[in-house]
């Protein structure tokens, strides 16, 4: 058990290496991708030394999931209003979870603000998936990145957002608590591999 949180915690290196050495073919939206999981491995490792601060670790991946996805799909989708709506909705998160974090919920629990994050970042990402689909311009789907991107972010995001549950979970059951974390753990795995993909398909998307 102890294992696969590590791998799901460490596994992100995966997509940062692949993103690395295909980056002649980023977009800006994998560019800001990249940058978000270059923050996220950052923390990842900083939590080694400062493990009993980890609900402050939890906010701070909140706050970078918020601004680094409302970034990209802002970017990527071809709204101009939605695009603005979605990066100034991403930002104004960033000021909830820190409102969170030290006056509401506070830092001796898991916020209800990670909670509202996720559905933001679920939201987001239907409506980016919706604009795709309806592209007439998108000849192959499977060849599209972000498509890849999106698969893993609902999967994540939509296991993720019963994390709020976590505590009462843990009160009720550790069995039922250790099934979560691991499916947490495998909708990890999933999101990263599905990152690193996307940023080898970034190779063949700019191909003709």
């Amino acid at each position: 058990a102890i294992s696969l949180v590590y791998i799901a915690t460490y596994i992100v290196v995966v997509p940062i290496l692949v993103a690395i050495y295909f980056q002649a073919y980023q977009s800006k939206a994998l560019k800001i991708l990249l940058g978000g999981l270059v923050c996220v491995l950052f923390f990842d490792v900083l939590i080694l030394w400062y493990e009993e601060k980890k609900n402050l670790f939890l906010y701070i991946f909140s706050a970078i999931d918020a601004l680094t996805m409302a970034w990209m799909f802002s970017v990527a989708i071809t709204n101009k209003k939605a695009s603005k709506i979605i990066l100034t909705v991403g930002i104004l998160f960033i000021l909830l979870i820190a409102t969170d974090a030290f006056f509401w919920s506070g830092l001796a629990s898991n916020g209800y603000s990670n909670a509202l994050e996720k559905v933001f970042v679920v939201i987001v990402t239907m409506y980016y998936l919706t604009q795709l689909l309806q592209d007439e311009a998108t000849v192959n789907l499977r060849k599209e990145p972000l498509l890849w991107v999106s698969v893993g972010v609902l999967v994540y995001d939509l296991v993720g957002f019963c994390d709020v549950f976590s505590e009462p979970m843990l009160n009720y059951s550790k069995s039922l608590y250790l099934q979560f974390y691991m499916i947490w753990c495998i909708a990890a795995i999933f999101m990263y591999s599905c990152f690193a993909y996307a940023f080898w398909c970034s190779k063949r998307s700019s191909q003709p």
